[in-house]
C-alpha cells in the first residue's frame, strides 16, 4: 500500500459498507479488507476509489497489506 494516515475497514457487509461511505464523504483515504465481495459491492468501491484486499483481516499479512504501518 502507497496509503498514509489512511483508515483501514475490515467487513464490508451492510454497517461496513455505511462506514466507507461516510469515511470517504469525510475526505479520509480507506483501504478494505474483506472474505469475499459480491460485484455490486466492488462495483461501489471501485466508484469511491477505495481499494480492497481479499481475505482474512485477522491475519497480519493481509494488515500489512492493507498498510497497517502507516494507518491511522
Amino acid at each position: 500500500s502507497t496509503y498514509r494516515n489512511h483508515i483501514i475497514v475490515i467487513g464490508i457487509g451492510h454497517v461496513g459498507l455505511r462506514i466507507v461511505r461516510q469515511l470517504v464523504a469525510m475526505g479520509f483515504e480507506v483501504v478494505c479488507i474483506d472474505g469475499a465481495l459480491s460485484p455490486e459491492k466492488d462495483d461501489e468501491l471501485s466508484r469511491l476509489s477505495v481499494p480492497l484486499v481479499i481475505g482474512d483481516g485477522r491475519l497480519p499479512v493481509l494488515m500489512e497489506k492493507a498498510g497497517i504501518q502507516h494507518a491511522r
